[in-house]
């Protein structure tokens, strides 16, 4: 192997590079540290022989490390009292907090928990699909537990975020709309419309 270094020293590099492009280190560490290890050892050897094209390697292994990633990102995940219930409460409201909202609540359970934590907490499941994650003109994410497909109004007065009740064949048509006017494939999209909530319609009316 020492002959294997000293004789193919831009070989190694090629598969350094590309090993250190994993961004994520599962909590199951150990294991997976192991993994990378004999994946790291077959590429390298692989290159060194050239048993295969070295464009199809890269990108196959590309692709195996991110599939793997996630994966282990779903099994590394322990479970978490603090996320447990920053889930339950996002499921059981309609106000699409933001983090702060979010922390206020969570507190008084978890009186140590820190602003830091609720964020993590909040951007991981979004991330793994278990809440969405709402980006909002004002500044600050929404967050919604609600996760099936469907629309967000913000008001522009008042700054809150509802949910709009469409028609799923409706979404379902703006994708098939968009994919006739795209090259490649429209998966899913999203959609936040402005307006007045009723509240602040009244108000206004009451202040003419």
């Amino acid at each position: 192997m020492l002959r294997l270094l000293l004789y193919h020293p831009h070989t190694l590099c090629q598969v350094f590079l590309l090993f250190s492009s994993i961004s994520y280190v599962p909590p199951c560490f150990p294991f997976v540290f192991f993994f990378y290890f004999i994946t790291f050892c077959y590429i390298y050897l692989s290159l060194l022989t050239n048993d295969i094209n070295d464009t199809i390697l890269k990108i196959s292994i590309i692709v195996i490390i991110i599939v793997i990633e996630r994966r282990m990102l779903w099994l590394g995940l322990k479970y978490s009292k603090q996320r447990a219930s920053i889930k339950e409460y996002l499921l059981h409201t309609t106000a699409h907090p933001t983090a702060d909202t979010v922390y206020l609540h969570i507190k008084e359970e978890f009186p140590n928990i820190s602003l830091g934590t609720v964020y993590r907490n909040l951007n991981l499941l979004a991330d793994i699909g278990e809440a969405l994650r709402i980006p909002t003109p004002a500044g600050g994410d929404r967050f919604d537990g609600r996760c099936e497909p469907h629309y967000h109004v913000v008001c522009t007065n008042c700054g809150k975020v509802f949910d709009l009740e469409m028609d799923d064949s409706y979404i379902q048509k703006i994708n098939e709309d968009a994919n006739a006017c795209f090259d490649g494939i429209i998966e899913s999209h999203t959609t936040l419309f402005h307006g007045l909530c009723a509240e602040c319609i009244k108000k206004k009316n009451e202040n003419k």
